[in-house]
């Protein structure tokens, strides 16, 4: 048979073409089936949550809440990435952390029914559609039950970010979410400039910029001021102003939900019941009281007890450059309960000594979480004989905080060489045997104003592009930051005008206004408290309070939350080391004591003072890679190496490249 007679046999095989559109057939339906399922679940949520079995419940102690102000895929100054969301989420999870909702903790404090073993209140706040959009797989994944905050101000509002009432409601429906408030507003009073210029209210789309304010509070918090500090409302227009803001959540909240959510988490926390001028407390406790069932007025700290107040309860906001090990300290320096720590890839990780804190591997990077308040520290085996050597890597953690590489460390007799990068400072230090530590190189890095500026730069552009809210937060958390070492140095300087002419102001210029005015009910009743003994209270702890939340950030050389990265070369070879950073010669055979031989490589992780909201640090040091140094220029070899190698480098080139661009896509349209 000819081929062309084959062809036509074949063309006419109708049993092969019907097989053919048979399969074509079940995988179109196949692909469709999919389609359709992905269509269906993602309209009509048909995945539910599963209550978990409360017959096994005994815990009686307390929980712990966790509260995220938002989300983005890759991540931001101020929103946490997705995937560092699904690791905290997964961490907490493997510990055996199961979610309560609003009802189980008032049932915990009302009638004293138990909680889960390790019970987690779980939220997210200031209603933004990313937070929805991007953790509802994870709460899924997990079987996780969180609550959803908003602000009632933007029921109704044409800001996309924002969730409306449609969708708060819808979110209730399968199990995952409830409901809870910020509030009505997030609005700025009492606004002092270092340049002397004073705004007497502002809304949050009117405040963008923070650099240049020195003090101010938030609208709910304090009575209305003038450019010295002398309240320009009397008690009567004080608690009409605050009234209306909770009037107007009960009637919004109606309207739009049909009920108030219960859950309630007022702006500025760590303020009401700490030092506030207690007319202003008053007024807010009571609506509070009347509005809703619970109180988180407290953050910094995870953990509540069974004696907590229910209108006093605490939660912790990660903040989005939290890496795992971070979270997972901070519960346990709150708790007082052993976590078990995530260290990654035990291969990398066996090559290391622990000698504080935790690590975690993760492919290039190594991250070094500290311990509260003190230093972690990995010391790399086989290295107690290193003396002339290379060691590169990159820095990759935040600005404000401590990242060192030790050289030529003897354990024993506690003699090194130390590289730092201190708040974008490098710094050289050695120790010597029975000798203190001496700075050897003190000149601040030559471009770190300018990185700095950049950085600076970089958030207020973050800050621009996302929500208030968040910038508003963080100088919240300088709340419980500042008011240590930096307090001191605003009450020394700043609060003279507040605790010193102006408590003067009150408690006579200023008390003669509000009585002369009208103020026969303050200064009648709470006379002796806003002019005597109770002024000094009111107007000195809280002045000083006023100036932290205004000063917070503005006090650090660089915003807390902004991560650079630096590229770190040294060279040590005898008596001479050479400091490359960011490809900048800074030290040129830089000379270290003879007496330093050999030693040791070791890295380390602390805190900064700058930072006194959090004493928990991640160093990061990503690529690094150790070789000798010979001093008669011979071919080097490799001691160490922990970057990428290989198709791994196309590979992680390729998906930041892609990341990188979704990002932007997302950004511009």
């Amino acid at each position: 048979m000819s081929s062309t007679d084959g062809k036509r046999h074949i063309a006419l095989d109708y049993r092969r073409k019907n097989r053919i559109k048979v399969y074509k057939t079940i995988v179109q339906t196949v692909i469709l089936v999919c389609l359709a399922w992905l269509l269906v679940h993602s309209v009509f949520d048909i995945k539910k949550y599963e209550e978990p079995d409360k017959a096994g419940w005994s815990n009686k102690e307390g929980f712990i809440a966790i509260s995220y102000f938002g989300l983005a895929r890759t991540g931001s100054p101020n929103l946490i990435a997705k995937s560092r969301l699904d690791q905290h989420l997964q961490a907490l999870y493997d510990q055996g952390y199961t979610t309560i909702s609003q009802q189980d903790v008032l049932d915990f404090y009302n009638e004293g029914k138990p909680l889960p073993d390790k019970a987690l209140f779980l939220s997210f706040e200031d209603g933004r559609n990313d937070s929805s959009l991007f953790s509802q797989p994870l709460l899924e994944k997990y079987n996780y039950k969180a609550t959803m905050l908003s602000y009632a101000g933007k029921m109704g509002s044409k800001e996309q970010k924002f969730l409306q009432p449609k969708q708060l409601l819808g979110m209730t429906r399968n199990g995952y979410w409830e409901l809870g408030s910020n509030g009505y507003r997030l609005a700025y009073i009492n606004i002092y400039g270092k340049d002397g210029r004073y705004f007497e209210q502002l809304e949050e789309a009117d405040f963008k910029d923070r650099k240049g304010v020195d003090i101010y509070n938030h609208y709910l918090m304090d009575f209305l001021r003038d450019e010295d500090g002398i309240p320009v409302e009397n008690r009567s227009h004080m608690e009409k102003r605050i009234n209306w803001d909770y009037d107007a959540i009960h009637d919004i909240y109606t309207e739009k939900l049909g009920f108030v959510p219960g859950v309630y988490m007022v702006m500025h926390a760590n303020s009401l019941y700490n030092g506030m001028n207690r007319l202003v407390a008053d007024v807010n406790s009571r609506n509070i009281h009347q509005l809703f069932t619970m109180h988180f007025n407290r953050e910094g700290i995870a953990y509540n007890d069974s004696g907590d107040d229910l209108y006093n309860l605490t939660r912790v906001q990660p903040a989005p450059y939290w890496y795992t090990n971070h979270l997972l300290m901070k519960v346990f320096q709150d708790t007082g309960e052993s976590v078990k720590y995530v260290i990654g890839d035990e291969r990398r990780a066996e090559k290391w000594v622990t000698m504080g804190g935790v690590a975690e591997f993760d492919g290039n990077r190594i991250v070094l979480t500290s311990p509260p308040a003190d230093k972690g520290m990995l010391y790399l085996k086989e290295s107690d004989s290193f003396s002339d050597i290379r060691f590169t890597a990159k820095l990759a953690g935040n600005v404000v905080g401590n990242q060192s590489v030790y050289l030529r460390y003897d354990r024993n007799n506690d003699t090194f060489i130390r590289v730092s990068l201190i708040d974008n400072e490098v710094i050289v230090e050695q120790k010597v045997v029975g000798e203190d530590l001496v700075r050897i190189y003190p000149a601040p890095q030559d471009d770190a104003a300018n990185s700095g500026q950049q950085l600076v730069q970089e958030a207020d552009k973050a800050n621009g592009q996302e929500s208030n809210e968040g910038t508003g937060r963080e100088t919240g958390q300088g709340t419980g930051r500042e008011t240590g070492q930096g307090t001191e140095r605003e009450t020394g300087q700043e609060t003279e005008r507040e605790t010193g002419q102006g408590t003067e102001r009150e408690t006579g210029q200023g008390s003669e206004r509000e009585t002369g005015q009208g103020s026969e009910r303050e200064t009648g009743q709470g006379s002796e408290r806003e002019t005597g003994q109770g002024a000094e209270r009111e107007t000195g702890q809280g002045a000083e309070q006023e100036s932290v939340q205004g000063s917070g950030v503005e006090q650090e050389q660089y915003p807390i939350n902004i991560q650079a990265t630096r590229q770190v070369d040294i060279t040590i070879t005898g008596e001479q080391l050479t400091l490359v950073v960011d490809k900048e010669l800074l030290a040129d055979k830089l000379l270290v004591a003879d007496s330093i031989e050999q030693g040791g490589i070791a890295l380390q992780s602390a805190y900064s003072a700058a930072n006194r909201h959090d004493t928990i640090y991640d160093g990061v040091f990503d690529d690094v890679a150790i070789v000798t140094a010979p001093a008669d220029g011979s071919k080097s070899a490799q001691l160490y190496n922990n970057a990428y190698k290989g198709f791994a480098v196309v590979t992680n080139t390729l998906k930041k490249a892609v990341n990188a661009a979704m990002d932007w896509a997302i950004d511009t349209f």
